[in-house]
């Protein structure tokens, strides 16, 4: 049977073959049928084939008929009919051959595109019947063109720069952005190759990413290209090799983003080797970031503090009232910025001062994503200031307070005693024969005599009254919270008791006398200067008088 078939179809074959040996003769014998002249009219080329098939494989097929398109298509033309596929133009008949064992085995539509002179050509092939197989064939090389164009336009307005350019590297194709990246017109830059463009030294790495491209691989690197005036541009490019083995390149300029790059490196040095403490927190006041300053400054680590609100970790001290933090916040939500002193506590417990200076990072829509706080300690600072404070406000020689500082403690004890209904009072000394110790035994022994002199009248007052040196051997005394003038005398009496004994000096031991003078608010005065006039008038008085050392003021 299998004999039979085979016989059936070689006798087939061969009469179908001597058929057609001259098409033109067959059509001048025989008229064409109503079916041929309409399969005829159909703009689509129409191929009927037989397929030959061996032990249930398909090994070829031959071309049975064709409608005029197909005939004008097909390569060979009319000569194609009776003929096996393997003997004609592979690149046109060979996909056909692939996909008819699919159409056989499957009983399915195949679709396919051939090549036909330089033009794409979209077939579907059928199995009608039994081994018989049905190409139908449209010309798409119209729509392919179209396509092209489209892609052509596409490539044209990318924002990206695109080049294309052969085996030898030389550039064959370029869009606007590629000549404005290179700044160069496109006439010149196809006249040159990757080569031409990237650092010499990159030339090997180009020949170790070719091969890789070769394997199929898509790869993106950065890389520098030189452009036409002599700079080189930073750029990410995106590099494949095409299947006509052609070189495909995206190139992107990243110049701004490195430059970034650049600047958030810059801004992590200095945000890592700053000797002022640096917190960054986000708009509920979290910390992201601290660095190393922070540490050293007040003993957390970043890992410490990270995720975790400030205020556990800065605003701790204890020395301001919430409502002090509150106000500090609101300021700088609504101005932007803050800064002042403010006391901190480290990780030990240590309470310091810090100058704070406070700014919100604001995104896009202008609302707060961070704040930047620096701080640093002003320790030294705050000594240093009430050092100078100090001498400012003490008497270099005897460590009491002078005349600058008298002013305003006076004027706050006469301020307080307004408000309480209550009395001060103003004690006026001065050392009788001062001049002759200087004159006698030298100005180191005046200096000793005076030093003696303050112990001494420290001695006779409460931790709150308060003691100065007015200058030369002048010194005063302010009362606070008395009674009566006589509590003032009480005290001029236990001065003059304590001045009454000898004063051992280097040089040797002196006796000296004072005059104290003393003045009473409200009584005798209501304002500093008034005060300080009477007290001073009463002590000239006591000086003149010799039967006591004091004198309170008369009016």
């Amino acid at each position: 049977m299998a004999t039979k078939n085979a016989m059936d179809a070689e006798n087939s074959q061969r009469d179908h073959r001597n058929a057609t040996e001259n098409p033109k003769q067959e059509a001048e014998r025989q008229p064409y049928s109503p079916l041929q002249l309409m399969l005829d009219c159909v703009s689509d080329a129409i191929i009927l084939m037989q397929a030959l098939v061996e032990d249930g494989e398909l090994v070829d097929f031959i071309v049975l008929e064709a409608n005029a398109a197909a005939i004008a298509l097909i390569p060979g033309g009319s000569d194609a009919l009776g003929k096996n596929a393997s003997s004609l133009l592979h690149s046109f008949f060979g996909p056909m051959l692939g996909a008819a064992q699919e159409v056989l085995v499957r009983g399915e539509k195949q679709s396919l595109t051939l090549l036909q002179d330089r033009r794409f050509l979209q077939a579907e092939l059928f199995n009608p019947q039994d081994k018989l197989l049905c190409a139908v064939i449209s010309d798409d090389s119209n729509t392919k063109a179209l396509h092209a164009a489209e892609l052509e336009s596409c490539i044209e307005q990318a924002p990206d720069a695109i080049f294309i350019a052969n085996l030898d590297g030389r550039y064959t194709h370029v869009n606007s952005a590629g000549c404005k990246l290179l700044g160069y017109e496109r006439e010149q830059i196809l006249s040159m190759s990757i080569e031409d463009v990237i650092p010499k030294v990159d030339l090997a790495r180009l020949q170790l990413d070719k091969l890789r491209l070769q394997d199929g691989e898509t790869i993106t690197a950065e890389w520098k290209i030189k452009r036409s005036n002599g700079k080189y541009l930073a750029v990410e490019v995106s590099g494949k090799i095409l299947n006509d083995g052609r070189w495909l390149g995206f190139v992107r300029d990243i110049s701004e983003r490195k430059n970034a790059e650049k600047d958030l490196q810059l801004s992590a040095a200095v945000f890592n080797n700053t000797r002022e403490a640096i917190v960054i927190t986000n708009a509920t006041r979290e910390i992201v970031a601290a660095n190393a300053a922070f540490t050293e400054l007040c003993g957390y680590t970043e890992q410490d503090v990270k995720g975790k609100d400030i205020k556990h970790y800065v605003y701790r001290s204890g020395k301001h009232e919430a409502a002090f933090y509150e106000n500090l916040w609101q300021r700088v939500d609504a101005e932007g910025f803050w800064r002042g002193e403010v006391w901190s506590r480290r990780s030990d417990g240590e309470v310091f001062p810090s100058w704070q200076n406070i700014s919100v990072v604001c995104d896009d829509y202008g609302n707060i994503s961070h704040y930047v706080l620096i701080l640093s300690d002003i320790s030294e600072k705050k000594a240093a200031e009430q050092k100078l404070s100090y001498l400012a406000h003490h008497d270099a020689l005897t460590g009491l307070t002078n005349r600058i500082a008298f002013n305003g403690n006076l004027e706050h004890a006469l301020n307080h005693a307004r408000r309480n209904g209550s009395k001060v009072a103003l004690l006026f000394i001065d050392l009788d024969h001062f001049k002759d110790v200087n004159d006698n035994y030298g100005h180191l022994a005046g200096d000793q005599l005076l030093q003696i002199t303050a112990d001494r009248l420290r001695r006779c007052v409460r931790g709150e009254d308060a003691v100065a040196r007015m200058g030369g051997d002048e010194f005063t005394i302010i009362l606070e919270h008395i009674n009566c003038i006589d509590d003032a005398v009480g005290v001029a009496k236990k001065v003059v008791q304590s001045m009454a004994l000898p004063v051992r000096l280097a040089s040797g031991e002196v006796e000296v006398g004072l005059s104290i003078g003393i003045s009473l608010f409200p009584d005798h005065a209501t304002t500093v200067n008034d005060l300080t006039r009477t007290a001073d008038a009463a002590m000239y008085g006591a000086k003149k008088c010799k039967e006591r050392d004091y004198q309170v003021f008369i009016d």
